[in-house]
């Protein structure tokens, strides 16, 4: 979604994970996007209807994976953007993304930057690259 207008939604997306070292330090994140998104809009009302899910149902973002590490805060996530390639939405020119992520108890932080083949910055702020969430508790009246 947008990240000023949580209304807005840009693209649905499918996650999974996976523990690819025994002791639980690295872990894989795959992304996947809808092959049909307007058949899963309705899905957070009824979780339900994910139970037909199948591979086919979903087009893998090869080369895009996060690699997430454990650290004494939490886990620090990147990719290798030398694999994930995309283009740029305003002159379909071939695109590095270098897609970073942390994840605290109570934070979470994401940043997707995209470059261009002489490394200039197309998608993404160079100041300040994250979007923060930050976990709260529902505000109950007294």
């Amino acid at each position: 979604m947008a990240a000023d207008d949580p209304r807005r939604v840009m693209v649905q997306q499918v996650l999974s994970f996976e523990v690819i070292d025994k002791k639980g330090q690295i872990i894989k994140e795959s992304v996947a996007t809808l092959v049909e998104p307007r058949r899963w809009r309705e899905g957070y009302l009824n979780p339900e209807l994910f139970t037909s899910m199948v591979l086919e149902d979903l087009t893998p973002m090869s080369g895009c994976d996060l690699f997430w590490k454990r650290t004494d805060a939490g886990f620090v996530g990147a990719n290798d953007p030398l694999r994930c390639h995309s283009s740029d939405r305003m002159s379909d020119a071939a695109a590095k993304n270098e897609l970073r992520a942390e994840l605290r108890s109570t934070e979470l932080w994401l940043s997707e930057q995209s470059y261009d083949e002489s490394g200039h910055l197309v998608l993404g702020r160079a100041d300040d690259p994250f979007y923060r969430f930050h976990k709260s508790t529902a505000h109950k009246p007294p």
